[in-house]
């Protein structure tokens, strides 16, 4: 499979970068797995499982959002034309914005502390009533501060891949995982998860102590880099009326687009309340669809960020070649995963989550709302990239103005899942309202993109026929490999782990093969091209 031209060091050097960040990101992703195995497995799909997931479902989306690229997307360009003017005024600039954030994010998580008691009740129905809304609100009173930890190591991870280090942000996850493994095989191991004190004291100082954990190491990261840490309160030079209008927009952007998110909390929880499945089912689903989005997407999006920001000024043609061999990276990597997700994601499930107190059954709905998601994947990871090549052209509004028709949708389609659709389906209806909200701000932010930066299509449409092609002939194999095993050794635990390995296994031969033959090239050659008979 060809994945460069000939002849291309830069699609070489992105390629080798992304895949050593993958790396990392991988680790932290299985460590992630196990997380939410082991944590599912100690509190169950019920009453504690839901208040876990409510207490750490927009914490979550906060730490994806900014960990996940965001925070890094603003502040790059900003570090790396400090960095332009020498080491010494880098790394004051650095150490002036480390400092100015922190104390931002820290006040910012207190204001929002004091008002968990009063937000928890807007969210669920009946299910805001008694030991749920208890449980949620004392493990909120954990997480949210918790966001200070994600904000400032955000910050830390933008200066770490301003100076090129990008290894440790994409492992340090991992820490956070571990200290969460730990506190649910104590759950596991001493039976007190229903000791809704013990639960709250173990399990809520872990998940404190993990992100706290995280931003120390990265912090200590940054000496590494030349910027060791060092209080620096003066704000004068810092350049911040230009970055406070980006971070301004970028607020909106979060604020408006996590408006579904909340919408989901509650009517999962009120969904739960009524008999349904309820929060954490949908919850560990996303949590799958972000861990392969952190496997197939991000790493790429990391490694091509700087790229995109050197060339934004000066040569905006650059940050087409890397926004395009970004799509093309993505989309060879999102196929099988997408196909896999959707015809493995309830033997998928069941193997992962149906342990300790969660019930198979419990599982299998999660299962069915994993196969929904995969249709999120890469719409998701195509508008999370196209947010990081406005940024670099210094344009927050344009993915503002999107997202928030995204959102509209988003919500709309969520108020139509709860009052329409049947309880048992109510996750995956959400699931499926979300995917369609990414899917029209993937298309709507490609074409206005594509206009401003007079692009032309990423692939020839039968390179992309044939990439689908590939895509359905290994799920239908994989199908069949996957039934042809539940058939033989049934649908419990041991059954479903044979058909996800093996189901696994064909659908990555079969499409494999196919894209060997297929050979899509996913350098930026074409780019290049139109932009040299632009200049001639």
């Amino acid at each position: 499979m060809r994945l460069h031209s000939e002849g291309s060091a830069g699609s070489d050097g992105i390629l080798s970068r992304s895949a050593f960040i993958a790396v990392g990101a991988l680790s932290s992703r299985v460590t992630g797995f196990v997380r939410t195995a082991a944590i599912g497995a100690a509190l169950g799909a019920g009453i504690a499982g839901d208040a876990y997931a409510t207490a750490t479902m927009l914490p979550t989306v906060v730490y994806e959002i900014v960990l996940g690229g965001i925070g890094t997307a603003i502040l790059v360009p900003y570090l790396m034309k400090a960095f332009a003017s020498g080491q010494t005024n880098g790394a004051r600039f650095a150490q002036r914005l480390l400092t100015t954030t922190a104390a931002g994010f820290v006040i910012l998580a207190a204001v929002a502390t004091l008002t968990v008691p009063f937000i928890v009740p807007l969210l669920g129905g009946s299910a805001t009533e008694g030991r749920s809304a208890d449980l949620t609100v004392a493990l909120a009173l954990f997480t949210v501060p918790a966001m200070a930890a994600y904000g400032i190591g955000a910050v830390a991870t933008a200066i770490l891949n301003s100076r090129g280090s990008f290894a440790l942000p994409a492992w340090s996850p991992a820490v956070n995982n571990v200290v969460l493994i730990v506190a649910a095989l104590v759950l596991l191991a001493t039976g007190v998860s229903d000791n809704d004190s013990v639960l709250i004291a173990v399990l809520g100082s872990a998940l404190l102590l993990g992100a706290i954990g995280q931003c120390g190491l990265l912090i200590a990261a940054l000496r590494r880099v030349g910027v060791p840490w060092r209080w620096q309160i003066q704000l004068r030079g810092l350049g911040l009326r230009p970055l406070a209008g980006t971070i301004g927009w970028m607020v909106v952007y979060v604020t408006v687009g996590q408006a579904a998110t909340i919408a989901v909390i509650a009517i999962t929880r009120a969904n739960a309340a009524a008999g349904g499945p309820g929060t954490l089912i949908y919850h560990n689903a996303w949590l799958l669809l972000m861990m392969a989005f952190g496997v197939v997407a991000l790493p790429v999006i990391t490694a091509l960020t700087p790229a995109m920001s050197n060339n934004a000024n000066n040569n905006p043609h650059g940050t087409l070649g890397a926004y395009s061999r970004a799509l093309r990276y993505i989309t060879v990597a999102g196929l099988p995963v997408t196909a896999g997700m959707l015809v493995l994601g309830i033997p998928g499930a069941v193997t992962l989550f149906g342990w300790g107190n969660y019930s198979l059954e419990a599982a299998a709905d999660t299962g069915l709302v994993v196969a929904v998601a995969a249709l999120a994947l890469i719409p998701y990871a195509f508008s999370h990239l196209q947010l990081f090549a406005w940024l670099a052209l210094g344009d927050p509004k344009t993915p503002t103005v999107v997202v928030s028709v995204s959102s509209a949708v988003r919500l709309a389609g969520c108020g139509l899942v709860f009052w329409l659709a049947p309880l048992a389906w109510v996750p995956a209806g959400l699931m499926a309202v979300n995917a369609a909200g990414f899917v029209l701000s993937a298309i709507v932010g490609h074409l206005i993109l594509r206009q401003r930066l007079e692009t032309r299509p990423v692939w020839k449409p039968a390179v992309i026929v044939k990439l689908l092609g590939a895509t359905v002939l290994a799920a239908l194999a994989a199908a069949v490999a996957s039934t042809a095993c539940q058939h033989l050794l049934g649908t419990g635990k041991a059954g479903m782990a044979a058909a996800l390995i093996a189901g696994g296994i064909v659908l990555l031969a079969v499409y494999g093969l196919a894209v060997s033959r297929i050979r899509p090239d996913v350098s930026d050659h074409h780019t290049q091209q139109t932009s040299q008979s632009r200049n001639t």
